[in-house]
């Protein structure tokens, strides 16, 4: 007896092929049979006529080390397709939870009254295993905890010994089943990294046949977008390593329209040898701290050591000058919200510029005022991106999709009253709702195949990605004509529409629209089926 026939359903598979009609029968966790199967075969049955079944989506950039353990139900990724999550990515993570980077952990999981009680990313990985998420989760070691591990905030070149210090918690990260490595080169105290530091930790990452995944130095707003690029693809070579480059994007008005370049770089570094893919999602905004506006010289040492070198006179105007520069490349404050600031949350889902004009600031001096007093923790949303380079990007066949989101919900304790960035709740349905139904920029079985098949084969994902016997049933059911995103950055804790039923491991998670409560997620690990 099958636990579950899927009757009638328009399949696609993940390959990108076309889409065929079948029943699709599950037994415990796999796929047993595809084709006919009879109306008394199954205990429980979904009738899936003019509906879609695809392989559950894989994001493959996610920030919810920490959200897993405060709600492991996952509901805005399973709610939107997600079965199978990838984190931590842009180089910062819960582990390893030693020396500087354990404070900088506590500090952060605190809020929410949790206990670090893991040193190494093994242990965080069991951590992770104990809550029993609702969805299948891909673990990573993150190279800036890495270095804060055992540097602190300290721009210096590492020393042989910390050097090899921090090898060892990379090794001890992939021996314990990490995919892969991320680096956040846009921050600190990561991209205090040289390439040949980064390529040395990669090496480690590919005697276990992971992935280094890169937020890399520069996406046009404060460097050289194309050289940093350049630097991800050398790390690929130099450490014989699969690279992913994440959120791929053209930010700020030296680069608007120059994505097809981008493009052609990685084809060109993919044609030498080097096993890249990029990552994007689809959205015009981008979110991250009030910090990506200054450099990085300046946060050396942590916050307090920041504000201490504003108060230096001659220290702040060579700041403010990065800080215009950067502002102007983005657009202006008037393309800036601030999406997080607890000492006045009155101020959440304002423009930077409405926020000055308010005060009767400079826009400097009031980043400077809440920086101040929210000791460093601000949170913006950057509405900084052009369509023309977000499609160019988006139909480009080595390009996944990702949201660069967490799993949250808009009850509980994940219900912070802020202004979260919409790609929690909506990217892979705005993917399959706006780009495929609206835009028509490619068509459904090839968007499936960018969300699944695809990120699961580079992060290689046993048996997973594909709809076939014996592969695990990782499953979303879709209404491809009303799937869509309803979450907006005015209201964005809205789940989609059209997405009926997710299920992960052979159990319904999403059942009619609603979180079943069942929670048969597994930790991904390297080595393990």
């Amino acid at each position: 007896m099958l636990d579950l026939v899927i009757s009638g359903g328009r399949v696609a598979d993940g390959s990108g092929g076309p889409l065929y009609t079948a029943d699709i029968g599950v037994a415990g966790e796999r796929i047993v049979r595809i084709g006919k199967i009879q109306s008394g075969e199954g205990r429980t049955r979904i009738e899936a006529t003019e509906l879609i079944v695809a392989p559950g989506f894989v994001d493959v950039h996610t920030h919810s080390d920490i959200t897993i353990l405060v709600d492991p139900r996952a509901e805005s990724a399973v709610r939107q397709g997600v079965t199978t999550q990838i984190f931590p990515n842009c180089g910062m993570g819960l582990a390893p939870a030693v020396g500087d980077a354990r404070a900088d952990i506590a500090e952060r999981v605190g809020q929410f009254g949790i206990e670090v009680d893991w040193k190494t990313a093994g242990e965080y990985f069991d951590r992770v295993r104990s809550v029993s998420p609702a969805v299948n989760v891909v673990p990573m070691v993150a190279q800036g905890t890495v270095r804060m591990a055992v540097m602190g905030f300290s721009q210096a070149e590492p020393t042989p010994a910390q050097l090899e210090a921090m090898r060892d918690h990379v090794r001890e990260a992939m021996r314990s089943g990490a995919r892969g490595m991320c680096s956040g080169l846009r921050y600190v105290p990561g991209g205090y990294a040289s390439r040949e530091e980064l390529i040395e930790l990669a090496r480690i990452v590919s005697e276990y046949g992971g992935v280094y995944a890169s937020h890399i130095r520069s996406e046009g707003d404060n460097g050289d977008w194309f050289d940093a690029i350049d630097e991800a693809l050398a790390i690929g070579h130099g450490a014989r390593v699969r690279v992913q480059i994440s959120h791929l994007k053209a930010l700020g008005a030296d680069v608007w329209g120059k994505s097809g370049r981008a493009l052609a770089a990685i084809e060109k570094a993919r044609e030498q040898g080097v096993d890249v893919l990029g990552d994007q999602y689809p959205y015009d905004a981008t979110s991250s701290t009030m910090f990506v506006l200054f450099p990085q010289w300046c946060q050396e040492g942590g916050v307090e050591a920041f504000l201490l070198r504003t108060a230096d006179a001659a220290l702040r105007a060579d700041i403010e000058s990065s800080f215009t520069t950067s502002l102007a490349l983005r657009g202006g404050g008037d393309r800036m919200t601030v999406s997080e600031y607890r000492p006045d949350p009155l101020l959440e889902g304002k423009t930077l510029a409405r926020i000055a004009q308010k005060h009767r600031q400079g826009v400097f001096e009031t980043a400077m005022s809440m920086l101040e007093t929210s000791n460093g923790r601000v949170s913006m949303v950057f509405h900084t991106l052009e369509r023309d380079d977000i499609e160019r990007i988006f139909v480009n066949p080595r390009v996944m999709v990702a949201s660069d989101g967490s799993a949250v919900a808009p009850h509980g304790k994940l219900a912070a009253d802020y202004y979260p960035h919409p790609r929690n709740y909506g990217c892979f349905p705005k993917v399959l709702g706006d780009f495929v139904r609206g835009r028509k920029l490619l068509p459904v079985e090839e968007a499936v195949r960018k969300m699944t098949s695809l990120p699961a084969e580079h992060f290689g994902l046993e048996r997973r990605g594909r709809i076939r016997p014996g592969w695990y049933a990782d499953l979303t059911i879709f209404d491809p004509d009303t799937v869509a995103d309803r979450a907006t950055f005015e209201n964005p804790r809205e789940f989609p529409a059209g997405i009926p039923y997710v299920i992960v491991n052979g159990r319904l998670v999403v059942e009619q629209g609603s979180h079943t409560g069942n929670r048969p997620g597994k930790v991904l690990a390297a080595g393990e089926e």
